[in-house]
């Protein structure tokens, strides 16, 4: 299983005459949203992921089905982003949690993955 963690250097592209511009690319910029907490951006205050307001709660069962509830809601704040299904994967030893979302991009009609972890506790 791959994992993708975001970098930072790659949210700003330089075009081919020199000129630099925000990248487009989908994946990144729903690891973006996915990892900013929900109300962290003042001009944005609805933008952003719920799970980082449960990460130290107990995790059963009715937590993995909020945390995915959080997950779709987050991506599909997009509304050019349609999530076809989230898995997730507890690793008790490394306390993280990690998520396997498949996705439409609704205006390229393609289907992606990206698998991201968040630590918990």
């Amino acid at each position: 299983m791959k994992y993708t963690d975001l970098l930072f250097e790659n949210d700003i592209i330089q075009n081919q005459v020199g000129d630099f511009k925000l990248s487009t690319d989908k994946r990144q910029s729903i690891l973006i949203r996915l990892k900013t907490p929900y109300g962290s951006n003042v001009f944005h205050p609805e933008y952003g992921n719920k799970l980082f307001d449960i990460l130290s709660e107990n995790m059963d069962d009715n937590w993995l089905n909020k945390a995915i509830a959080y997950e779709k809601e987050c991506i599909e704040q997009d509304p050019t982003i349609k999530v076809r299904n989230i898995e997730t994967r507890l690793s008790q030893e490394e306390r993280k949690v990690y998520f396997r979302v498949q996705y439409q991009d609704l205006e390229n009609d393609q289907t992606d993955e990206l698998t991201w972890g968040e630590k918990i506790g």
